[in-house]
């Protein structure tokens, strides 16, 4: 059980960890664009 738990928080940490580097990308392009 407390491996399940373990490999939960792993893969929530991997997937917050996705979202915000595309978020900072999505930002930094959206900055680009900038005149």
């Amino acid at each position: 059980m407390v491996l399940l738990g373990r490999l939960l928080v792993v893969s929530l940490s991997s997937f917050v960890e996705e979202i915000s580097f595309l978020h900072v990308g999505f930002e930094a392009q959206r900055n680009n664009h900038r005149p």
